[in-house]
């Protein structure tokens, strides 16, 4: 379980170092080709209710929507839908690669 627990932290610790940069205009969808990509979900920069998931390696995330009144957190320990009473805004950022926009 602690090993478990490690992994986790460490793999959102690097999520977080390597997501770090933003590319103008880019919604922020991975095409999931790292295994960090696979690890968690991936909020969409336009919208603070879309978030990306992946499904498998290389093919990119699929976009999902939280509940009514809900926002998508992506900041550690957080990483999923909470009540905007909850929520805070963060400055947008990539994951490792991105996919292209449609």
């Amino acid at each position: 379980m602690k090993t478990v627990l490690l992994f986790f932290l460490l793999s959102t610790l690097v999520a977080t170092c390597l997501g770090a940069v933003y590319t103008q205009g880019h919604n922020g969808r991975p095409a999931c080709l790292t295994d960090v990509e696979l690890s968690r979900p991936w909020k969409n920069n336009f919208d603070p209710t879309r978030y990306f998931v992946c499904v498998a390696k290389g093919i990119p995330g699929i976009e999902l929507q939280c509940p009514s009144s809900y926002g998508f957190m992506d900041s550690p320990p957080v990483f999923g839908c909470v009540t905007f009473d909850n929520f805070q805004p963060l400055e947008p950022r990539d994951p490792p690669s991105l996919a292209a926009m449609n």
